[in-house]
């Protein structure tokens, strides 16, 4: 009898990662990643939400819905625009629109791990330029610019 209660347990224990691997899979943007414009963006916001779960923050991936200038995601409260591009000229522009204004307002601009030094230098120079909206001080680029979990590179491959 203990052995049928084991097995019972087993299949139930299956069953359940079964079912939370399905919805992790749901919530994956996957089947975008081949796209060879911009999939590895896709892949880029899947690994940072994936990191700050691991890391045991509330993660609401919002962006799923393509909301115009809405953020990839909310985690703790902290909604983040994920922008991977090949280089960080081209990840810091793309936050800004044909005016030159910064686009996410009271959101973090999240970049590749390793661009994030340069990005930080490109931000303080659109604030002192007065290109984004209600800062002042070049300083706050640090603020408004997330380093990434993951390098272009990564998120590419």
């Amino acid at each position: 009898m203990n052995k049928e209660k084991e097995n019972l347990s087993e299949s139930v224990k299956s069953g359940a990662l079964s079912i939370e691997s399905s919805k992790a899979t749901e919530n994956l943007q996957w089947t975008k990643y081949k796209n060879q414009l911009g999939g590895h963006g896709f892949a880029a916001e899947d690994a940072n939400a994936f990191n700050d779960k691991l890391k045991g923050y509330k993660v609401d991936k919002v962006g799923l819905s393509n909301e115009k200038d809405g953020p990839d995601r909310i985690v703790n409260g902290q909604k983040i625009q994920t922008k991977y591009y090949k280089s960080a000229t081209e990840s810091i522009n793309a936050a800004f629109d044909e005016t030159g204004s910064f686009r996410y307002k009271k959101q973090l601009l999240e970049v590749p791990s390793d661009q994030y030094d340069e990005a930080i230098k490109l931000m303080k120079e659109k604030i002192k330029e007065g290109k984004v909206p209600e800062v002042k001080d070049p300083n706050e680029a640090e603020r408004i610019i997330k380093k990434g979990s993951v390098t272009y590179r990564q998120a590419k491959n």
